[in-house]
């Protein structure tokens, strides 16, 4: 998941040498900050970004993205050290803090419903994506 997150529901161009868009639907650290990097102006378009933005921009600290693990639907940063699964406790609290709308663009293979209940749908989240 991104450090960034756009005010708007819109897709944007990137600039410069990278090739594509950037949206909330596909949005990285790294393409928010090349994004940033060729107008840091652009900071008023997000609702959510690290507090040291602009030290990411100007390339003093390293973007990290997390990768895929093999076997699993899972990233580097939903896996913890040892290779395993995040307890559902702890992600039952992370979730639950989320809005209904992110965590279905999150979670799109959670299977979601009509008049679903944020619990419910975490409850689908922890089975899809954490059993």
């Amino acid at each position: 998941m991104s450090n960034f997150r756009f005010k708007k529901a819109a897709i944007y161009k990137l600039d410069g040498k990278a090739n594509g868009n950037i949206s909330n639907t596909n949005m990285t650290d790294a393409k928010a900050i090349l994004f940033l990097t060729s107008n840091p102006a652009r900071i008023k378009m997000f609702s959510k970004y690290p507090d040291n933005w602009k030290e990411l921009i100007a390339g003093d600290i390293e973007v990290v993205e997390p990768v895929q693990v093999e076997g699993t639907s899972k990233t580097s940063a939903e896996v913890n050290e040892e290779g395993k699964k995040p307890c559902s406790p702890c992600e039952r609290k992370r979730l639950e803090k989320m809005k209904m709308a992110e965590l279905r663009e999150t979670y799109p293979e959670a299977e979601t419903t009509f008049g679903q209940k944020k619990t419910e749908l975490v409850d689908e989240i922890i089975k899809t994506y954490y059993s």
